[in-house]
């Protein structure tokens, strides 16, 4: 057990506002020419529901059970793509099955075998031919991966089958989280698991690991927006917090993280603005406002920035970490931004939405 913190963001607010080579079967889609309303277009026939960046690769993974892959170097090259297995679920942003890694393959789940256990399995891009698996059991379903940004770890999260739930006689709960890191080379390093009751919570909605591996982040809501932070070697959890709003519980989700490249910081996109936390105290270092509501957010790999997706309108906000101040509004004209990534130089950000709104690519450089 640890204890849970709860911030009334009221008492708060003042001070700390504005601180701070493809398969034959895969068909590839043709890139159009320049944007008027953007630097680069990346068209996708597919709806895309995630979209972020892993070493020189950019990638999105689609509703067609595919990711796209990109280089940040060459985006007007046409994309590799890889099949992936979706669970018989719609892939939506709450649930993401596959992610790049360092060597430039896939990590992402194979179907169940006949005993229903589930694996998860390393594929090569070019060839499609199974690398590596691992055995995450049952009665286990993978709900989300995450890489960072060196693809050299990845965050999982998995919860307990619904079906088995229900086959057991006085549970009120919708069933336990089981979080942990995957590193290529090595078998999954389970953290913890977190069980998510029908009072209380929490709801986990997306987990996501530092850069060097050492923690990792896990957000939602439980009356209030919901963290979490592990660390990896000693497989515990170091602290949660729920964040409470003044206007009361219902009104505040935490919805993203992002970690800073030296691991010192976790920014969350929460519904009315982005906030920092130091990862080993868990105080909140920084609240960045924004009269929409935050569903995606990504540090630059230079540290410098931090920037926003909202939700329904499409905005995307970008601020400055060293004065706190807001430096840029883009209107990407996307349906809810779900997908936010910066290039590994920190002079361009991937935008993507949903409802066939495809990947946009901003220069930030000048700005």
């Amino acid at each position: 057990m640890f204890i849970i913190r709860y911030l009334c963001m009221g008492c708060m607010a003042m001070v700390l506002a504005n601180s701070c080579s493809t398969p034959s079967s895969l068909q590839t889609p043709k890139i159009p020419q320049k944007s008027e309303l953007c630097n680069l277009e990346l068209a996708l026939i597919p709806d895309v529901t995630a979209t972020t960046s892993v070493c020189e690769k950019l990638y999105s993974i689609c509703t067609d059970d595919r990711i796209y892959i990109w280089n940040w170097r060459k985006p007007n090259d046409e994309p590799h793509c890889v099949g992936i297995y979706s669970c018989g679920e719609p892939l939506i942003a709450l649930k993401r099955f596959g992610v790049i890694l360092a060597d430039g393959s896939v990590l992402t789940i194979a179907p169940p075998d006949q005993g229903g256990s589930s694996v998860l399995v390393q594929k090569d891009v070019a060839s499609n031919r199974e690398i590596k698996y691992w055995d995450i059991g049952g009665p286990w379903d993978l709900k989300y991966l995450a890489s960072n940004r060196g693809g050299t770890c990845v965050a999982c999260l998995l919860q307990e089958n619904s079906i088995y739930i229900h086959t057991q006689k006085d549970r009120t709960d919708f069933g336990d989280f089981k979080i942990g890191v995957i590193r290529p080379e090595a078998s999954i390093q389970w953290i913890g698991s977190i069980r998510e009751d029908r009072i209380d919570g929490p709801g986990i909605w997306s987990v996501h690991v530092s850069d060097d591996g050492r923690y990792i982040a896990c957000v939602g809501v439980s009356n209030g927006g919901w963290l979490a932070i592990g660390d990896v070697e000693k497989k515990q959890f170091l602290w949660q917090k729920i964040v409470k709003w003044p206007a009361g519980k219902s009104t505040v989700n935490f919805n993203d993280c992002s970690f800073s490249p030296d691991s010192t910081r976790v920014y969350v996109a929460g519904n009315t603005g982005l906030l920092g936390f130091d990862i080993l105290t868990g105080q909140v270092i920084c609240y960045l406002p924004t009269d929409g509501r935050f569903v995606s957010v990504d540090v630059s790999p230079d540290g410098h920035l931090v920037a926003g997706g909202e939700s329904l309108v499409g905005y995307v906000k970008i601020f400055d970490l060293q004065t706190g101040r807001m430096i840029r509004q883009i209107e990407t004209g996307q349906y809810t931004i779900y997908g936010l990534t910066f290039s590994p130089d920190s002079k361009y950000l991937a935008t993507s939405g949903v409802k066939n709104t495809n990947v946009k690519i901003w220069k930030l450089d000048g700005e």
